[in-house]
């Protein structure tokens, strides 16, 4: 089930026109394919410092499991929608794998779509 959750999110970001298009298409492209070194490789290459900690934290999470959210992106300040969508799929995430809170998870987990 939680597998089915993620792919469900992966394949509908891939999809999603993200306003800042600056690299992250590519990102979520590379993501989708379980292409990691070259997912990594375009993350390097985008330039907004917020949606690169954020997407940082979902390539962690995706590649390692890894859900402590080491950058402390819950204190960014997010200046546009693609930050802001990012940043409910990882705490969306992190509710459903890390604390398993289905219900919250859910909820920010539609926000972001």
């Amino acid at each position: 089930m939680k597998k089915i959750i993620l792919l469900f999110f992966i394949f509908s970001f891939y999809h999603f026109n993200i306003s800042a298009n600056n690299g992250v298409k590519d990102f979520f492209y590379q993501i989708k394919t379980n292409n990691y070194s070259s997912a990594k490789i375009e993350l390097e290459l985008i330039e907004n410092y917020n949606l690169k900690l954020l997407l940082i934290d979902y390539y962690n999470f995706i590649y390692n499991s890894d859900i402590s959210f080491k950058n402390s992106t819950d204190k960014l300040k997010l200046n546009n929608e693609s930050e802001l969508i990012i940043y409910q799929l990882n705490i969306g995430l992190k509710e459903y794998y890390g604390k398993g809170n289905e219900i919250l998870a859910f909820k920010t987990l539609k926000k972001a779509l």
